[in-house]
């Protein structure tokens, strides 16, 4: 019971996550009125996101506890997190250029 228990929280903890980062990206967007400004906190708001969505599922993979199967499902969300990030990275060095 202890493991599904601690697969839950997991899971639940990189749920939350990845609605925070998109909900946080909208309200960026909607909010700024310069677009200037809007264009440099998407660029620091996006770059923050990613970052920490990466760190939390790299530390979720490191879980030892975890099942096979929700291993796999981390894992396969984590392939998309991964490439948001390198996407974003991208973008900030090719805006740094």
């Amino acid at each position: 019971m202890a493991e599904s228990s601690t697969e839950i929280t997991t899971l639940n903890s990189l749920t939350a996550t990845l609605i925070d980062s998109v909900t946080g990206f909208r309200d960026a967007a909607e909010h700024t009125e310069s677009t200037r400004f809007q264009l440099l906190f998407r660029k620091f708001a996006d770059e923050r996101s990613e970052d920490y969505l990466k760190e939390k599922f790299e530390t979720a993979l490191k879980d030892i506890e975890l099942s096979s199967g929700t291993r796999a499902v981390i894992e396969q969300a984590f392939t998309s997190v991964r490439h948001g990030h390198d996407q974003m990275s991208n973008l900030k060095h090719g805006m740094d250029a």
